[in-house]
């Protein structure tokens, strides 16, 4: 059943799924190419200075990169569903409603960490030979909020899909974005330390929010 549903999954946003694969690398590969040129310009040593002493940050045009991913995933798996109503015949299949729907919902966390993990990776790991490991822990700490806030923005934004009434959604829309923005405040690189577990524990109590309002759904509660 897991397997069937992964490939049902996969079929419906492949596409969508490469897409923003290949623009995370591109993002991660803009970064790379960013930094050298600073260091051909300046040197290494200037450039270690400026981002430790005068606030320097060469990641901040990543920032809203996985919010948008997030967001775009979310709405390219679950509108088709709702808008056709094709979700409730899965939830006529001999699973519990609320494990189809967590299953579906971790399918979409994989395929985002996929392309998360491979951005991160890429950025890091290209960063590695010219940045100091103070540096590379500071460029951690720094682009892991965006990642956990586009995990959260996916959850927040499969709840918004699912309500029924367009006054709840727009209220919903506004409590999700004041939310998010908890995840994008200005700050110097590696400042979110302190609030890294926070935001950790936030971003794993919305994988449950879509529940409620996917109950409303299925019930077909309009107000």
């Amino acid at each position: 059943m897991l397997k069937a549903l992964f490939i049902k999954e996969w079929i419906k946003i492949r596409w969508i799924l490469i897409g923003f694969f290949v623009v995370s690398l591109f993002s991660a590969a803009k970064l790379l190419l960013d930094i050298h040129h600073q260091i051909e310009l300046m040197g290494a040593g200037n450039l270690w200075d400026i981002m430790l002493f005068n606030n320097f940050n060469p990641y901040r045009w990543m920032e809203y990169v996985p919010l948008v991913t997030g967001i775009s995933i979310a709405l390219a798996q679950f509108i088709p569903e709702v808008q056709h109503k094709r979700i409730k015949l899965s939830f006529h299949l001999p699973v519990n409603e609320n494990r189809m729907l967590m299953q579906l919902t971790l399918m979409g966390n994989l395929f985002l960490l996929i392309i998360f993990l491979s951005e991160l990776l890429v950025a890091l790991f290209g960063i590695t030979a010219v940045l100091p490991k103070k540096l590379i822990t500071d460029a951690f700490i720094t682009l892991a909020p965006w990642f956990l806030g586009g995990i959260t923005a996916y959850h927040l934004t499969v709840m918004v899909v699912f309500e029924s009434t367009a006054i709840r959604r727009l209220l919903l829309i506004l409590i999700a974005a004041a939310f998010i923005t908890l995840f994008y405040q200005p700050a110097t690189t590696g400042a979110y330390q302190p609030a890294l577990p926070l935001l950790a524990i936030l971003t794993l109590l919305t994988f449950f929010k879509h529940l409620y309002t996917a109950y409303r759904f299925r019930k077909g509660i309009n107000q």
